[in-house]
């Protein structure tokens, strides 16, 4: 071949490596942005699984936004007030749920913290109000209502200590009739000692009472929230000018009567005592059975239509659930602990002129053995299993029994010790030997109890007494407030018929004192709280320490033994751009290494 044929071939050569390279170059430059400004979903990375709390043991998420109403204002005496809600004949109400929306907070109003301690250091109160000298009046209600409850129940490690938060339960223009709720801040399983039952979850005030070194508390024992909307929406205006409002602030003559005004009119109702009402939950006196899966429950719409709503009426703990990835599919792997509440729970009933009781303390501990995993956690596939089993049947006995009026007891705690009057008074011994709690047909087929920042219990309100302890000393748990009569006058009202009950307390100097119990916190309702291992003034015991710091010995609430919740959940596939992705990126080294091997070539 002549020179001229070598040149030709050489050059030939050199421009087909060049142009091979370059686009070699190229395609390498063209996966790198592809690396660099392809946004990768996280949710295909996620392995650690967020939970979703249920039921009123998270004060931070919610399933379903309060049930709101629009009503008309009444200036009317209602007898009847539920503290969650009830309709009422004097009110038109159009009622709207919202599944699975976390509500926006609204921006929070100015602090109005108080604490008080100067007169009596078993107790701090922290006031969040944004009403200006109106806040002064929740203060000083909610102080009184916290001296009743430390007058009567013994806090002996560390002080109790209430939030209690006045705000509108509406983001916008609405009326909304819940008055309030209450709940511990948090709930805990401590381990088995003297006294202690680690199969159920305990109230954090009580639970400091078991332990002489303690860390890992959240900053409060309980949380309350009042809603101004209710207040507002009984004001007369007309009524509150001739009472010297000028129209700005809180106007007067609302629903809620406090004690530095004149006499009660016949549709208010005594701050004090919805209060009381609800720090007496806070303690624990607060069930955890639920229809979770029933038609009142935000878990409904997840479930979709495979299941006929007679097939889901069954009552459970609540639910341990998961959302995976942030935002996704719904998982239910287990059951949790119930209540301590829910102990002493008893179920009879009459079918068939049959008598039937159900032991709920064997029935819940059945429960928690119920677990699934993988796949069989998803919602539809949990509720499919949970129905395949011998326990759903009793459930759905269960959810039966609650829709029958008195079919539930609360059985006191027995014990043979002198230093409690329920055995020493005759009238408290024969009187108190259970006390029967609030069932009925309208109870599980209502609206979400409660259902705000911490509490969902879809349809039932057992964690009340029965209507028929109105007008007992027993009124305050009962779940209507009474209108148009002070805390006072109720307490007359309800010990009206009670003959005198003394007890004797011993002074700092050994001097002992007898007193008689005329408290708003009934005798029963006394009664519940020794059951559950308090100390009070008709039943004094000793609380059994434990010299163990908390971090060490409480477990979460949501730490069960019987479920390993840190199992493994099959992942989502990744999408096919981002499988092409990963390939192109493996491919770079490739590429690069080509590159080269052709530079040098061309170089050569």
């Amino acid at each position: 071949m002549g020179q001229a044929g070598i040149s030709i071939h050489s050059y030939f050569y050199k421009t087909t490596v060049f142009l091979l390279l370059s686009f070699i170059f190229l395609l390498f430059l063209f996966t790198n942005s592809l690396k660099c400004n392809a946004v990768e979903d996280s949710s295909f990375i996620t392995t650690t699984p967020t939970p979703l709390h249920i039921l009123p043991r998270d004060p931070i998420t919610t399933l379903a936004d309060p049930v709101t109403t629009t009503a008309t204002p009444t200036g009317k005496n209602e007898d009847n007030n539920d503290e969650e809600s009830d309709d009422s004949p004097t009110t038109t109400a159009t009622t709207t749920t919202t599944l699975l929306t976390v509500k926006p907070s609204p921006s929070p109003p100015p602090r109005h913290d108080s604490t008080t301690n100067s007169s009596d250091p078993s107790y701090t109160v922290t006031l969040n109000c944004g009403y200006d000298i109106f806040c002064e009046k929740i203060h000083i209600a909610a102080i009184d209502a916290v001296k009743e409850l430390v007058h009567v129940l013994d806090i002996e490690n560390n002080n109790i200590s209430i939030s209690v938060n006045y705000t509108s339960f509406c983001d916008r223009s609405c009326s909304n009739d819940t008055f309030a709720w209450g709940a511990p801040s948090r709930q805990l399983q401590i381990p088995s000692g003297d006294g202690i039952d680690s199969d159920y979850s305990y109230p954090q005030i009580l639970a400091k009472q078991f332990f002489n070194i303690w860390g890992d508390w959240v900053d409060h024992d309980i949380d309350v929230e009042i809603n101004h909307d209710v207040y507002m929406n009984a004001v007369d205006y007309d009524v509150a000018e001739e009472l010297g409002w000028n129209g700005t602030g809180v106007p007067p003559g609302g629903k809620y009567w406090f004690k530095d005004e004149g006499p009660i009119r016949d549709y208010q109702v005594d701050m004090t005592y919805i209060i009381l009402h609800e720090l007496l939950h806070g303690v624990g006196i607060i069930s955890s059975w639920g229809a979770y899966f029933g038609e009142s429950s935000p878990l409904r719409a997840l479930i979709g239509e495979g299941f006929e709503d007679e097939e889901l009426r069954f009552v459970t703990p609540s639910p341990y659930s998961t959302i995976l990835y942030g935002a996704g599919p719904v998982f239910v792997t287990n059951f949790q602990r119930n209540t301590l509440f829910d102990k002493y729970l008893n179920v009879q009933y009459t079918s068939l002129n049959e008598t039937n009781r159900i032991n709920m303390q064997d029935f819940s501990v059945q429960l928690l053995n119920f677990c699934v995993q993988d796949n069989d956690a998803f919602i539809m596939r949990f509720v499919y299993r949970f129905l395949k089993t011998s326990m759903s049947t009793l459930s759905a006995q269960v959810y039966n029994a609650f829709s029958i009026p008195n079919t539930m007891t609360f059985n006191f705690r027995i014990t043979s010790t002198n230093t409690s009057l329920f055995n020493t008074n005759q009238y408290l011994n024969i009187t108190y030997q259970n006390l029967t709690l609030l069932t009925g047909d309208s109870v599980v087929k209502g609206y979400a109890e409660q259902a705000g920042r911490i509490n969902n219990r879809p349809g039932l309100r057992i964690s009340h007494l029965s209507d028929d302890y109105a007008d007992t000393p027993d009124f305050i748990m009962t779940r209507n407030y009474k209108t148009g009569a002070t805390l006072q006058q109720l307490v007359d009202i309800g010990y009206n018929n009670t003959p005198v009950i003394n007890y004797t307390e011993e002074t700092t100097n050994g001097t002992l004192v007898t007193h008689v119990y005329r408290s708003p916190i009934g005798p029963g309702i006394l009664r519940i709280l020794d059951s559950m291992g308090y100390s009070t003034v008709l039943k004094r015991t000793n609380y059994t320490r434990m010299d163990s710091d908390s971090n060490d010995q409480v477990e979460s609430e949501n730490k069960d033994k019987s479920c390993d919740l840190d199992r493994n959940y099959p992942k989502r596939k990744r999408s096919d751009a981002n499988n092409l992705l990963s390939l192109l990126r493996t491919s770079n080294w490739v590429l690069f290494s080509l590159l080269l091997l052709l530079a040098s070539s061309l170089v050569l």
